[in-house]
């Protein structure tokens, strides 16, 4: 105990513990130096270890010298040695190499040759350890310059693919998925989703979109759900003119993972690099795909300086593997129509409760209630949550969800739209955002527009493009290549339940309702999730024939299924129509009013949010049935209650509402501000309608028929109003008076007959009319 107590007294008195402290000073502050750099991608992450191990071996030699090169001090008395002496001075110590002796006082340093082996002392001196500092970092220094030579020259394993000559800078790279070999237990899918999301981060290659490989899968007369496996990709990569496949597998170890990634030659299929990093569990698993993906980026040619700027992939995605898994699941289904609207929507609700900064499952949850029905208020939420965490996202998906934000919240459609095109810019290729262009300008009447965009990156599988083409065709009239396209939808989306309302609303549009409620079937037959669909699209078949009575059952079947598996605001938005095909179609303005006052007093009304109450909806529907004090009841509610963000839909048909209440009190058209409000819908089809209906209560007969046959020679039939399914029989009706009163019997007799064609079978009760309008037809003598 005594010898160890000496020993820490000379450490003492030789000043070791504050030469260690400015020693660790020194170092902390050059390793912060080095992590700045490597993190900045300024040094190879490698350099970091390097001038650590270099540290970390210097210390032992600087304290070494200090020990040796400081003087020992003399005179001092130790606990326990001598027999007494003055104020603790002892006796007289001897001093090696000085004649006789001298007493012991203190402070007095001991002689240069205190008898210490001189070659301890020519060893451990400052200037060799200085030295030696300066030749490890200079080897540190010299490794890094070679390693930098190396890798832009394409020298060796630092070079990269790109300095190799292996592709060149934009080139096309497939990534196969990943494989498990430990069964379900190692999450390959979620592996190559996260990898996918991180790679196409890279400015140095065009990493091969999914929907492309679907279409190259199609091209090669493949299920494009088939999985993408090594031997499939390097196949499509060859067809395609990729230059690179990046693979992998996915193993299990003890209760982590195993992570193997390779690249390999798309033209022989020869491995270029391999890489593999370890999770020791879950938690764990999205840092190794985040440093496997920095790898294969980096062995590409990636600068490091581009790689270490990226986004680690916890911030461009999720921090949860379970958000992950939530998401990955939902995004391989919906797109084909393999998974019902409100399931989907049910899982990535349940993604974002599990990571409340998951922006890109925002938007897609925004996205899904917009096309599949919901909560309206909800979707704005979400687009607004992905908005406000949009700085996580590449570029390329912050501008998909900068233009969802301005179609779900803001109303913007022009601001969306340069969103969209900016990404087609980046990539004409990209599917998703020529899809969602198309479906603005689709709405605002450019179908050969969106027809272009469609087809410039088709997505054949995809039940969303496969709509939006049908659509825009329909709107140019091209009827047979419509139907040859659903037709092919059926061989492409074998699992699409949604496909066969698709087909029974596009034929009950042109009055085929017959081959409408064929192709629909049996309606109980349905999968549960979709049924309230299959009877909404009979209900308009049925209308399109004049069997209004058959109609207005089949809505009465689409509430009971929507109050099972929708919403209240879903209720609004498919049951309201009930009402319009009593009011408007039939002319029963009683009937559609008890139909309208039934359906809201069985909805929560007080409970639920103002905006998914769908007061502009409600507003709009009562004025076009003729009930004006209805509709400005709603409209001063709506005025009151609803925030002025959030629900673009809904202002836009309050102003019409609006509008249409004031000519029902005597106002002129424009005193009204009734084109001006129309033109704020976004649906261009739908305000032609409310046009001509608002020309028609104003006795302006002229402008009416410019509106309703401007609506009529349409054949778009998508309507964010759903009750635009509905009225052209009756418009072609209400065009045949309307021609009669201006003197144009000829163009009477033609919209008379088109009516009287497509009510040829009409309900009992509604023949009269029918009798009706071809007896006027055949009296104006045409």
């Amino acid at each position: 105990m005594l010898r160890i107590t000496e020993l820490f007294q000379e450490i003492h008195r030789r000043g070791l513990w504050q030469t260690g402290a400015a020693y660790l000073g020194i170092a902390w502050a050059v390793l912060e130096v080095m992590d700045l750099f490597t993190g900045r991608g300024i040094l190879p992450d490698w350099t970091f270890t390097g001038a650590l191990v270099a540290l970390v071996l210097g210390l032992p030699v600087v304290l070494a010298t200090a020990f040796v090169q400081t003087p020992r001090k003399v005179g001092a008395s130790v606990p326990g040695e001598g027999s007494g002496g003055v104020d603790g001075i002892s006796g007289v110590v001897e001093a090696s190499g000085v004649e006789g002796s001298s007493v012991g006082t203190p402070g007095k340093a001991e002689p240069e040759n205190s008898g210490r082996p001189r070659s301890l002392k020519q060893l451990f001196t400052w200037r060799r350890a200085i030295l030696g500092g300066v030749l490890a970092f200079s080897v540190l220094g010299v490794s890094t310059a070679g390693f930098g030579i190396m890798r832009v020259m394409g020298i060796g394993a630092p070079g990269t693919l790109l300095a190799q000559g292996v592709f060149e800078e934009g080139g096309l790279v497939i990534l196969a998925d990943f494989e498990s070999t430990a069964g379900s237990t190692a999450p390959s899918d979620l592996v190559t989703e996260a990898l996918r999301i991180d790679l196409e981060q890279s400015p140095t290659f065009d990493l091969m979109d999914p929907r492309a490989v679907s279409a190259g899968l199609a091209r090669m007369v493949r299920d494009p759900d088939e999985p993408l496996t090594e031997d499939l990709a390097l196949e499509l990569a060859t067809r395609e003119g990729a230059e690179v496949v990046v693979s992998g597998d996915v193993g299990s170890v003890g209760g982590g993972y195993l992570l193997t990634g390779r690249i390999l030659s798309a033209e022989d299929g020869a491995l270029l690099a391999a890489f593999r990093e370890t999770a020791r569990d879950s938690t764990q698993l999205i840092d190794a795909m985040d440093a496997l993906s920095g790898k294969v980026r980096s062995k590409m040619g990636e600068a490091l300086r581009s790689v270490a700027g990226s986004d680690p992939l916890f911030e461009a995605t999720t921090t949860s593997l379970e958000a992950l898994r939530k998401f990955t699941y939902v995004s391989h289904r919906e797109p084909r129509g393999a998974i019902p609207g409100p399931r989907a929507i049910q899982v990535i609700e349940e993604a974002v409760a599990l990571d409340t900064t998951f922006a890109e499952a925002y938007r897609y949850l925004s996205i899904l209630i917009n096309n599949y029905g919901g909560s309206v208020q909800q979707g704005a939420d979400a687009a607004t949550r992905a908005f406000q965490h949009r700085r996580r996202l590449s570029p390329r998906r912050q501008l998909l969800v900068e233009g969802n934000y301005h179609m779900a919240v803001t109303g913007d459609y022009d601001q969306a739209a340069r969103a969209y095109t900016g990404l087609v810019e980046l990539d004409s290729l990209d599917s998703t955002a020529t899809t969602n262009l198309a479906d603005i300008v689709m709405y605002a009447g450019e179908y050969a527009e969106a027809e272009r965009l469609l087809v410039s990156a088709p997505r054949p599988e995809m039940n969303v493009w496969t709509w939006n083409l049908m659509v825009s065709l329909a709107g140019q009239e091209k009827y047979s290549e419509a139907e040859r396209l659903l037709e092919d939808a059926s061989v492409a989306q074998p699992d699409n339940m949604y496909l066969p309302f698709t087909k029974g609303l596009f034929y009950a549009s042109q009055g085929r309702s017959g081959e409408a409620l064929a192709t629909l079937g049996g309606i109980e037959s349905a999968p549960d999730a979709v049924r309230y669909w299959a009877a909404y699209a009979a209900a308009v078949a049925h209308a399109q024939a004049g069997n209004l009575g058959l109609a207005r059952d089949r809505l009465a079947q689409t509430d009971e299924w929507l109050k099972q598996t929708g919403t209240p605001s879903d209720r609004i938005a498919f049951v309201a129509s009930k009402a319009f095909v009593s009011a408007w179609l039939a002319g029963d303005r009683r009937q559609g009013m008890k139909d309208l006052d039934a359906l809201l007093s069985d909805l929560p009304m007080e409970e639920m949010d103002p905006v998914d109450r769908s007061l502009g909806r409600l507003a709009l529907l009562y004025a076009v049935i003729g009930a004006p004090e209805e509709a400005q009841s709603f409209v001063d509610q709506y005025r009151a209650e609803v925030p002025s963000e959030g629900d673009p839909t809904g202002r836009s048909m309050i102003r019409v509402a609006e509008a249409l209440v004031r000519i029902m009190g005597g106002s002129s058209p424009s005193e009204a501000g009734l084109e001006s409000a129309a033109s704020r819908l976004r649906c261009l089809r739908c305000a032609r309608f409310y046009l001509g209906h608002g020309f028609q209560l104003a006795d302006d007969a002229e402008k009416a028929i410019d509106a309703y046959e401007a609506y009529v020679q349409d054949g778009f039939f998508d309507a964010s109003l759903y009750e635009m399914h509905f009225p052209a029989p009756v418009v072609h009706e209400r065009l045949g008076v309307l021609y009669e009163e201006v003197g144009n019997p000829e163009k009477a007799a033609q919209h008379y007959r088109e009516f009287a064609r497509r009510w040829a079978n009409a309900d009992p009760d509604l023949q009269p009319r029918v009798q009706r309008a071809l007896e006027r037809a055949a009296e104006l003598g045409v």
